[in-house]
């Protein structure tokens, strides 16, 4: 299995060719003309090292506009739904470092007094690696939707059904409970 970050423009294209078997994310362009099963809605909180002066039962929106703030910039993607949220709100004179991939934020945040607004799924899995903590955002952001997409032409693939009941089976709304 290879994974890409592709251009939302081109992935409509590349799973009717075959390029690429499912696209999986917030894909509104995709939401005709493929098929797509729900994967559920990922929820955002405010993600940082354990000991953090911020680790608590809550913050208020002050001390998290205040904060200095790792951002992800996550181009064609649900987080810039968030990303779009955190301008609107004027948090982005606080941003200390901005990087291009989720890969990074575990042991960056384990290792400063950033904080970053994250997908909680991400940060269940990056607690005990990086130990880190998390609280609920101290405003309103609705949960992001997800879901797989695939083509027609693929739809009674015996491969491509193996692959999506693996997709729902591990990041479906049920693989959280």
């Amino acid at each position: 299995i290879s994974t890409v970050r592709k251009r939302e423009a081109d992935l409509k294209d590349d799973l009717e060719t075959g390029n690429a078997d499912l696209a999986m994310g917030w894909l509104p362009d995709l939401n005709t003309g493929m098929f797509q099963t729900r994967l559920g809605g990922t929820q955002y909180v405010c993600a940082f090292r354990k000991g953090h002066p911020l680790d608590k039962e809550s913050i208020t929106l002050a001390e998290y506009s205040a904060a200095s703030h790792l951002v992800v910039i996550a181009a064609s993607t649900g987080h810039m739904l968030v990303q779009r949220t955190f301008e609107l709100r004027h948090f982005e004179g606080n941003v200390r470092l901005r990087v291009p991939h989720f890969a990074a934020v575990g042991p960056i945040l384990a290792e400063t007094d950033l904080v970053a607004t994250l997908p909680l799924r991400l940060v269940h899995r990056h607690q005990a690696p990086f130990g880190l903590s998390w609280i609920p955002l101290p405003f309103e952001v609705d949960p992001i939707p997800l879901a797989i997409f695939w083509s027609a032409r693929y739809h009674r693939d015996p491969a491509n059904q193996w692959l999506r009941r693996m997709i729902v089976r591990l990041f479906g709304a049920e693989a959280d409970a």
